[in-house]
């Protein structure tokens, strides 16, 4: 529990709100976008994730944790595929008590950005930093 009230995750929280801003930004872009086009609420929303994941892999892991490299990418995608699969049933629910797919989407970004926060810091991220491939390549010690 400590570990979730440091000055080390309080940063690391700022920077991923700061990061997170340009990140959601993109992606709720692109949603919105795709949704003009009449696309379904669910096909918009993954297609967004799946642009987004890319680009928010390496804006997420180098701004914020510090880490560069492939090497958890997978692990990455998975958390990704877990946060589409949680938005995606928040979303439905919200679209079953008739709110408008933006508006609704709109609505659970704020619990969205805190669940991604803290599968990526104490998950994917936690301990993992720099890629030793990639150490002396950087000139990281």
């Amino acid at each position: 529990m400590k570990n979730l009230f440091n000055m080390k995750t309080f940063t690391q929280a700022w920077r991923f709100l700061l990061v997170g801003l340009l990140n959601t930004g993109v992606g709720y872009s692109i949603y919105f976008v795709l949704l003009q086009f009449d696309f379904s609420p669910g096909l918009a929303l993954a297609i967004a994730t799946s642009i987004g994941a890319l680009f928010n892999y390496f804006s997420t892991g180098r701004l914020v944790f510090n880490h560069i490299g492939w090497n958890r990418f997978i692990y990455f995608i998975l958390a990704y595929l877990s946060i589409y699969l949680v938005n995606w049933g928040a979303l439905t629910f919200l679209l079953l008590m008739e709110f408008s797919p933006e508006l609704a989407q709109a609505l659970l970004l704020p619990m969205i950005a805190v669940f991604s926060f803290v599968i990526f810091k104490f998950v994917i991220f936690r301990g993992h930093t720099v890629d030793p491939d990639l150490r002396t390549e950087n000139g990281i010690r």
